[in-house]
């Protein structure tokens, strides 16, 4: 388990700027979207916290969770707070890809504002060979129903779950 304080991130809302410069290929103008000078210097101060802890690198299928203690008592949609911690920490080297990460939980710590503002990111693998370690999920295959029925179009049969879904298929058919 990795545990490092950050500073505070730039929103998810400011963290993109776009730019028109012309394709290489085509020669027309087009539109990209670059990391704002706020988001890069923020990259950076997260890369040298990583160097300064000697965090090792979180392989495979990782659980985050992203405690927020914010700088004043703004209101703030705390979902924008964590992509630029996540990315800064893929750059860095200590989660190895984002897509890996199959459980992330963000709070907030309401209460007296932390001068600054940080969050503290927790990182731990998640052993796949031990379905317990998992919160308490259970994975179902739900059966496809579409608009014509279950048994194809113009066959004039009611969309009904199976059995085992509680509830006995019609009588008519």
């Amino acid at each position: 388990m990795i545990r490092l304080v950050l500073p505070w991130p730039p929103s998810a809302n400011n963290s993109k700027m776009p730019i028109t410069v012309r394709s290489s290929k085509t020669g027309k103008r087009v539109q990209r979207q670059v990391s704002t000078h706020e988001l890069k210097t923020y990259k950076r101060a997260v890369m040298r916290i990583v160097a300064l802890s000697c965090a090792h690198q979180v392989s495979g299928q990782v659980r985050v969770r992203i405690d927020v203690q914010e700088p004043d008592r703004r209101r703030r949609d705390i979902a924008n707070i964590e992509k630029a911690p996540i990315d800064a920490l893929v750059d860095a080297g200590v989660i190895e890809d984002d897509c890996l990460i199959d459980d992330l939980h963000i709070v907030r710590h309401r209460g007296f504002p932390t001068p600054g503002g940080r969050v503290v990111v927790t990182i731990s693998q998640i052993d796949c060979a031990q379905p317990d370690n998992l919160p308490n999920m259970r994975c179902s295959i739900l059966p496809v129903i579409s608009e014509a029925g279950p048994h194809g179009a113009g066959q004039g049969r009611s969309p009904t779950p199976p059995a085992e879904f509680g509830r006995t298929p019609n009588a008519k058919g």
